[in-house]
C-alpha cells in the first residue's frame, strides 16, 4: 500500500482518457497508477515538497522530493523531467540522497509489458522466466527510449561515517533494437574499507577509490557495432579500449552472439599510476604477479611475425618499469573464436602490434615505497 502527497502543484493542459477517469471516480481508494500514467498527459507541471510513501511487511519506504517539474507528458512519453533535493528513507533511515535527477526524451515500455513487470515484481516469489519473457518482448519491440537519464550529487551513507558518492552520472539509450547507448560517471568515490569488505579488494595504500568511467555502443544500420570504454582512477591507472564487431546472427542468445561475431579495430591503451604495484603486493609481494605476467607474455608472443621480439620486449619492459602500454590489432586483422588457437600457440604477434613507454620508477621501487608506508 502507498500514498503520495504534494504540498503545492500546478499543471497546465491536463488530459485524461474518459474511461480511466470514470474508473478513478468509481474507486478513489484504489487508483490504477499504471492506467493513469498511460492514459494521462500534460503540457507542463511543477510542484514542491512531494512525498511518496509505500509499505510492505516489515518495510516502510519514503521518497522525498523538494522540487519537481516535467514537460510534454503524453502517456508513455515524457519530453523532459527534473527533480531536486531527493532523499530515500527505508524504515526511517536515510539510504540515499540526490542533488538532482533529470530525464529527457523518455519512452516507457508498452502498458501490457509494464503491467507484467509490476505484477511479477510485487509477487512474493517472482517468476524469473516470465520476467525474462517480458524483457525479451520489450527488446524485440525496440521502442523504449531514454534520451538521457542523469543524476547529480549522489550520496549513499554506509554507516561509520563512510559514504559512496558520485558527482554526476548519465545514461542514454537511443534504441534497443539496434543497440545504441552510453554511460558516463564522473567523481565516483568509494572508501577503501568498503572495497575490502564488499568486493574483497584491499589494495595496499589506497584509502579511497576516486574514479571516472564511461562506455558507449553505437550500432550501424547493417548491425555492425562500435564499442568504446574508458576508466581512470587516482593512484591506480587510466585505460581506454575500443573495438568494432560484425552483426549478430538473428535470434542468437548473448553467448552465441559473442562467440560467432568477428572483431576488428581493437585498441587498448593503459597508463599505470600504481595499480600494478598495489596488485603485486596484494597477491603476496614476492614477485609472483610479475613472473606470471612475464611468462604469459613469453608464451603468447613465442612465434609468428615476432621476428625481432618487439612486442615481447615492450611487454617485459612495461612489467619491469610500468608506464604506458598500447595494444592494437594489426592492419586488416579481424578476430574470431578461431583466433584463440593462434593465441594459444604463441602467435599473438600475427594479430597485435604492441608498444610501451617506461615509467619513472621500477615496479620494485614502487612496491618498496608502498610497503614502507
Amino acid at each position: 500500500q502507498g500514498r503520495t502527497t504534494v504540498q503545492k502543484q500546478t499543471t497546465e493542459e491536463l488530459t485524461i482518457d474518459a474511461a480511466v477517469l470514470r474508473r478513478m471516480l468509481a474507486s478513489p481508494d484504489k487508483p490504477d497508477t499504471i492506467a493513469i500514467t498511460y492514459a494521462c498527459g500534460a503540457k507542463r507541471a511543477e510542484g514542491v515538497f512531494c512525498n511518496l510513501h509505500a509499505e510492505a511487511p516489515g518495510t516502510k519506504l519514503d521518497l522525498d522530493v523538494k522540487k519537481f517539474s516535467f514537460e510534454g507528458w503524453n502517456g508513455r512519453e515524457v519530453k523532459s523531467a527534473r527533480s531536486e533535493g531527493i532523499t530515500l528513507r527505508v524504515n526511517g533511515a536515510q539510504t540515499a540522497s540526490l542533488g538532482a535527477g533529470t530525464l529527457k526524451a523518455l519512452t516507457l515500455p508498452a502498458e501490457e509489458d509494464m503491467r507484467a513487470i509490476a505484477s511479477e515484481a510485487s509477487s512474493p516469489a517472482p517468476d524469473m522466466k516470465k520476467l525474462e519473457a517480458v524483457f525479451t518482448s520489450i527488446f524485440d519491440k525496440g521502442d523504449v527510449r531514454v534520451g538521457e537519464c542523469g543524476i547529480e550529487s549522489l550520496v549513499v551513507p554506509l554507516g561509520s561515517g563512510q559514504t559512496v558518492s558520485a558527482r554526476t552520472a548519465a545514461f542514454h539509450c537511443e534504441s534497443l533494437k539496434t543497440p545504441t547507448w552510453g554511460l558516463d560517471v564522473k567523481g565516483l568515490s568509494v572508501p577503501g574499507p568498503v572495497l575490502a569488505r564488499e568486493l574483497d579488494i584491499a589494495l595496499p595504500g589506497l584509502k579511497e577509490l576516486k574514479a571516472d568511467l564511461a562506455a558507449d555502443m553505437k550500432t550501424d544500420a547493417d548491425g555492425k557495432a562500435h564499442v568504446k570504454a574508458a576508466f581512470s582512477a587516482d593512484d591506480l591507472c587510466e585505460a581506454r579500449a575500443s573495438l568494432s564487431a560484425t552483426a549478430a546472427a538473428p535470434g542468437a542468445d548473448l553467448l552465441t552472439s559473442l562467440a560467432t561475431r568477428s572483431y576488428g579495430d581493437i585498441s587498448l591503451s593503459y597508463a599505470d599510476r600504481g595499480l600494478l604495484a598495489r596488485a603485486s603486493l596484494l597477491v603476496g609481494g614476492d614477485g609472483e604477479l610479475e613472473r606470471s605476467a612475464a611468462q604469459g607474455a613469453r608464451e603468447i608472443f613465442a612465434r609468428g611475425q615476432e621476428q625481432d621480439g618487439k612486442a615481447l620486449s615492450a611487454v617485459l619492459a612495461f612489467i619491469e618499469k610500468p608506464g604506458s602500454l598500447s595494444v592494437r590489432t594489426r592492419p586488416g586483422v579481424t578476430l574470431s573464436a578461431a583466433n584463440l588457437v593462434q593465441l594459444a600457440s604463441g602467435q599473438a604477434a600475427d594479430l597485435f602490434d604492441v608498444s610501451s613507454v617506461p615509467g619513472a620508477e621500477t615496479l620494485a621501487t614502487q612496491k618498496a615505497r608502498l610497503a614502507g608506508r
